[in-house]
């Protein structure tokens, strides 16, 4: 079974409380789930090097292409995420998925 590790605090008090809106914060688990479906972790695309077209991740995050865009931007304004060809990385996604102490694996394709 697959699954994302989500930081609480930082959900709960953190900077994504007053950095985003409720609205942005469901994009962005949306793109966490994605990233963590994704045969390469942590880099949302159909398959290595292939990006998705955003019209096709806005149609299954359920929101309009340009909120979705609009989103996008202002998460790579705020290092979460580096779009790269058209392939969305998540910025610390080895770090933040791993409990602190142990070693994160290197995975390829990643940073």
């Amino acid at each position: 079974m697959r699954w994302i590790k989500v930081d609480i605090r930082d959900t709960l008090r953190g900077k994504m409380r007053y950095q985003m809106t409720s609205e942005e914060q469901g994009i962005w688990f949306s793109l966490y789930c994605l990233a963590g479906d994704s045969k390469t972790l942590g880099v949302i695309e159909a398959a290595p090097g292939e990006p998705y077209p955003l019209k096709f991740i806005a149609t299954q995050l359920r929101v309009p292409l340009k909120r979705l865009e609009q989103a996008l931007k202002k998460f790579e304004q705020q290092g979460r995420i580096i779009l790269n060809d058209g392939s969305i990385h998540i910025v610390d996604w080895d770090r933040d998925q791993y409990l602190s102490g142990e070693q994160a694996p290197k995975i390829k394709g990643g940073k």
